[in-house]
């Protein structure tokens, strides 16, 4: 098995929740970055989701809702296959994932 230098990882993860709090982005977004570098690792969070732009807003039927902006339909279809149930169990917002040109 390859060696994993706990402290560095400890770091690494307590950087990025730095950069989360400090984002400026509401707070269901904050907890749903917080819940994901928690639950999916500092690898995943950073290979998939910390540049990745979310928007909360609130839905037609009174709900809220976080759209999560992806750069490719690849990206699109690859975070709907393989993280969106995952997602959607960390979070009491409905979650869509969409591509952005403005990305």
């Amino acid at each position: 098995t390859p060696c994993i230098d706990e402290e560095a990882v400890s770091l690494k993860t307590e950087a990025i929740t730095k950069t989360i709090e400090t984002s400026g982005e509401g707070e269901p977004i904050k907890r749903l970055r917080r819940s994901i570098l928690q639950t999916l690792g500092e690898q995943t969070y950073q290979s998939w989701f910390s540049d990745m732009p979310m928007t909360h807003m609130p839905t037609t039927k009174g709900g809220r809702c976080i759209q999560l902006h992806t750069k490719s339909p690849f990206a699109c279809d690859y975070v709907q296959t393989n993280y969106l149930d995952k997602l959607t169990s960390l979070t009491d917002c409905e979650l869509v994932v969409v591509v952005s040109n403005d990305v």
